[in-house]
């Protein structure tokens, strides 16, 4: 499990979806266009939505992607489970700690980060795995990737 250090403040997806969905309806404007998962998948008949963000995010993107998760709840109309998943722990093996956080998501609740979020996807094991085909073709390619950023690099510097 990715080891995690969450802020002293936490948030509670279970209250605030039942909050959202207990808000009325009435005198509320439709929706015309709206913000889409990233990733979407139904487990167990139970929906799961996800946005995928950049490992260090600034504060309005943590503020701005609890704003969305709630407001799939509300466009759904029922209890689905949302979450915010970042594929890796650039901490990593220090816990993941990022100061914009401010308990606004809770680890392993609503936040999904490195093997939580890949082993919720694919089993326990599922991260492990990506990790060791990610690396066997870094090996088998790094030649020929490094020789591309050098020729990349060289292009840009002569412009």
């Amino acid at each position: 499990m990715c080891p995690i250090i969450a802020d002293d403040l936490h948030s509670d997806i279970d209250a605030e979806t039942r909050e959202v969905l207990s808000a009325s309806r009435d005198g509320g404007m439709e929706q015309v266009e709206g913000r889409i998962a990233d990733f979407f998948m139904v487990r167990q008949g139970i929906e799961h939505y996800f946005e995928i963000k950049t490992v260090k995010p600034n504060i309005d993107v943590f503020a701005a992607s609890k704003s969305k998760l709630l407001e799939w709840v509300a466009r759904k109309g029922s209890p689905i489970k949302v979450y915010v998943a970042f594929p890796y722990n650039p901490y990593y093996p220090e816990p993941y700690q990022r100061f914009t956080l401010q308990g606004m998501l809770t680890p392993g609740k609503d936040l999904l980060i490195g093997d939580d979020y890949w082993d919720f996807l694919g089993g326990k094991g599922t991260y492990e795995q990506l990790m060791g085909a990610v690396n066997e073709v870094g090996l088998r390619y790094k030649d020929r990737i490094a020789a591309k950023i050098k020729q990349v690099a060289d292009t840009k510097l002569s412009m």
